[in-house]
């Protein structure tokens, strides 16, 4: 899936790069969807996060604290380092130094481990979003370590700005315990549905190098995205309720044997990175997806 933009909004492109190493600087340059040129190549901001942890974390955790928490964002990945180890973390929330994280760190850590950001960005104005059309095109340049590298990342500029795979009524056919703890607020499910494909959904296809705007059908993603609904729901009891503790894991086994089953299975666009769909397009499976990009 591409990253989705609403019409006349201003957002920041977010594109972090697959080496997973800092940059020394970067560009960007936009193209529509025909291939003409939004925004000739203009300086991209790197992240300039560089600090580390200020006590020890043992494994499983789910946040820790760091020395310096300048420039550490909600929202956005950061590579925590140790030992020849790295830990590809995103920032659920952030409060004084203390981060909190979506997912639980994969080994201990110690004051010698390293918070470093790598990720890319730039500000789109509402020039950039005034169209509604889908395959916007950035081409990222960055220099690592003195070479210079190319990607290209995509976004769509739409009048809502999320799309999901399933709906709240497919969510409680599965999960039907879940009816009582819908809020007035969200009868329709939205925020819950948008929470769970950002929190869980999202990051967790990105750690296994799934792109997902090069997914054929995204409703193959739809039971798996489901099962992240009752997960969040479950995760979120338990931290106010220790003894709900182990029904967070058990939605949290199902979510992880759901995208076991749906990983070698997701059918992609072939890598010529036009994104359409045709006829005389190869299916290719995520491993052979992987060894192409």
């Amino acid at each position: 899936m591409n990253n989705q933009f609403k019409e006349d909004a201003t957002e920041t492109l977010v594109f972090y790069p697959k080496e997973q190493l800092a940059s020394s600087a970067a560009t960007v340059a936009l193209y529509k969807p025909g291939g003409s040129v939004l925004q000739s190549a203009a300086a991209a901001t790197v992240s300039a996060v560089s600090t580390t942890i200020a006590a020890a974390v043992e494994q499983g955790a789910r946040l820790f604290t760091v020395a310096s928490a300048t420039g550490i964002t909600k929202g956005r990945r950061y590579l925590v380092q140790e030992g020849g180890r790295t830990w590809d973390v995103e920032v659920r929330d952030i409060s004084g130094t203390t981060v909190y994280c979506y997912g639980s760190a994969p080994f201990a850590l110690t004051t010698s481990a390293t918070v470093k950001g790598w990720c890319l960005s730039y500000s789109l104005t509402a020039t950039h979003t005034a169209e509604r059309d889908n395959n916007y095109r950035a081409l990222w340049t960055y220099t690592i370590g003195g070479t210079d590298y190319t990607a290209n990342s995509y976004f769509d500029v739409v009048k809502t700005d999320e799309y999901f795979t399933t709906t709240l009524a497919y969510v409680l056919a599965a999960y039907d315990w879940l009816l009582s703890l819908i809020d007035d607020d969200d009868l329709d499910g939205q925020e819950l549905l948008r929470a769970a494909w950002r929190q869980w959904v999202v990051p967790r296809l990105q750690s296994k190098g799934m792109e997902i705007h090069k997914i054929k059908d995204l409703d193959q993603l739809r039971p798996y995205h489901a099962a992240c609904v009752n997960e969040h729901v479950a995760y979120n009891q338990a931290m106010r309720d220790v003894d709900k503790m182990e029904a967070h894991e058990m939605a949290k086994e199902r979510s992880a044997e759901l995208l076991n089953l749906i990983t070698p299975k997701v059918s992609w666009y072939d890598d010529n990175d036009d994104l359409l769909a045709t006829d005389d397009e190869e299916k290719v499976s995520f491993r052979e997806s992987r060894l192409v990009r």
